[in-house]
């Protein structure tokens, strides 16, 4: 296979006309009027691009139909036409993936890199629980070059059911020790465990051990005064956060003006937050720590797909400026813009 429509663009005759219909990464049409000489050429052509096809087979239209030909040359420019076969490339673990990415890519980069650019990004994730293990799997899975993960737990009987890297016989071991250990396993790119907790009083020492972070992920939406602090001071230096909690994922902040005026909105959309602060603030008051990992593996492939945008650029952020919120009594999300 050479020649083919990208994932989710699709062509057809209408009479006189070829549309071509574009569903990602934004839906467009485009409409080319033909003279009633070049309709035959033009549905072969469009049949071909639309199952694959070869030069070979491409050569005997485009060789004698300047009309076609044109059209190829347009579908070339506006990158319509996929670059990169997944099966073509058996022994590549990230195949399947580059195929996507490469349908969603617009720009002249070739695919390849893009997937190299993930492979190159270093990521720290706060947490190894229910949260940070789906973060840290999907992301790896993502061929992210090299991931920390920063706990201080150990691996507890009520972890199992959320935490699904983690098995019986890990019983009472260090959370970031299995964890790293089996994600390595894969060979699909370095994941490091840092037994410790990131606090206040030890951020920026930890960071500092760490050295060069593209992203810091795993902590939710600041709500709470020990967290927003704790937020203010990573980004005072300079490390740009991607929020993600059991519930929803998003926004991505760079800048503590950012962290200010998305908080505010938060509250002032929904006062119930108020409430949850104090809840949060004051832990040792409840005991309760409901958590389901069908809804944290949702907000979590959220999280993990908005971060490859950030990196690749395939395609704008939809929580650049806004948080993805998942509804617990029939999982559909909402986008809550800030």
């Amino acid at each position: 296979m050479e020649y083919m429509f990208k994932y989710d663009v699709y062509g057809k005759i209408n009479k006189n006309t070829i549309e071509i219909l574009e569903l990602v990464p934004k839906k467009r049409k485009y409409k080319i009027k033909l003279d009633a000489k070049d309709v035959s050429s033009a549905k072969t052509f469009i049949s071909l691009l639309n199952q694959g096809t070869t030069s070979y087979n491409l050569k005997s239209i485009l060789g004698k139909n300047s009309t076609i030909n044109n059209i190829f040359k347009f579908l070339q420019e506006k990158n319509l036409l996929a670059k990169y076969f997944g099966d073509d490339h058996p022994n590549d673990p990230f195949a399947r993936q580059i195929e996507m990415l490469d349908s969603f890519n617009r720009s002249s980069i070739p695919t390849l890199k893009l997937q190299k650019i993930l492979n190159k990004k270093r990521i720290l994730i706060i947490g190894a629980g229910g949260v940070g293990t789906a973060l840290s799997n999907t992301l790896n899975a993502c061929g992210i070059g090299h991931i920390f993960i920063i706990d201080a737990d150990t691996i507890e009987h009520t972890n199992l059911s959320r935490q699904f890297l983690y098995n019986r016989d890990d019983i009472g071991k260090s959370k970031i020790k299995i964890l790293s250990q089996k994600l390595n396993q894969r060979g699909l790119g370095k994941v490091t465990g840092i037994n410790s907790m990131m606090k206040l009083s030890n951020y920026q020492s930890i960071l500092k051990e760490i050295g060069k972070i593209d992203l810091i992920t795993g902590m939710p939406f600041p709500f709470s005064n020990s967290l927003y602090n704790l937020y203010k001071g990573i980004l005072s230096l300079g490390y740009p956060i991607y929020a993600i909690g059991e519930h929803d994922a998003g926004p991505i902040f760079h800048k503590i003006v950012e962290l200010d005026k998305m908080t505010k909105s938060i509250i002032s959309s929904y006062p119930v937050t108020d409430l949850l602060n104090q809840r949060r603030d004051e832990p040792s008051l409840h005991d309760r720590h409901p958590s389901f990992l069908p809804e944290i593996q949702i907000s979590a492939s959220l999280a993990s797909a908005e971060i490859i945008k950030y990196f690749t650029q395939v395609s704008s952020m939809t929580t650049q400026n806004a948080m993805y919120s998942l509804h617990s009594d029939n999982y559909t999300v909402s986008l809550v813009k800030l």
